[in-house]
C-alpha cells in the first residue's frame, strides 16, 4: 500500500520534510486517479503561522474533493497545532485513515 510513508512523522525537520514529500506524492496520485483537484501542498513554511493556516485549509479542500468523490465522511483536519506533539500525532493518524481509505476505494 503506497500510504505507509504517511503512518508518521519522522523526528526533527528532516523527518517532517520527508512526511511532506510522500503526503504531496499520494496526494498527486489520488487526484489523478479521482480527476480531482491537484492541490499543491509542498513546500511550505512550517515556522510561519500564516502558511501554517493556508497549508491546512488548502490539505482540508483536498480532502473534502477526494471524500466527496469517494462517499467518505473524513474528520475535520483543517485546525493543528504544530508545536503540539500529541495533537499533531493524532492528526496524522487520521489524515493516514483518510488516505488509507481512498486507496482501498480505488480501482486497481
Amino acid at each position: 500500500m503506497a500510504t505507509t510513508g504517511l503512518i508518521a512523522i519522522g523526528k526533527g525537520r528532516g523527518g517532517f520534510w520527508s512526511w511532506l514529500q510522500t503526503h504531496q506524492f499520494e496526494h498527486d496520485r489520488v487526484a489523478r486517479a479521482t480527476s480531482t483537484s491537484r492541490i499543491i501542498l509542498d513546500p511550505f513554511d512550517p515556522s510561519s503561522k500564516q502558511a501554517q493556516l493556508v497549508w491546512l485549509q488548502d490539505h482540508q479542500r483536498a480532502h473534502d474533493q477526494v471524500n466527496q468523490h469517494f462517499n467518505i465522511a473524513g474528520a475535520d483536519l483543517s485546525q493543528l497545532n504544530f508545536e503540539d506533539e500529541k495533537e499533531l500525532e493524532s492528526w496524522v493518524d487520521l489524515n493516514y485513515l483518510e488516505h488509507n481509505q481512498w486507496n482501498s476505494s480505488i480501482p486497481n
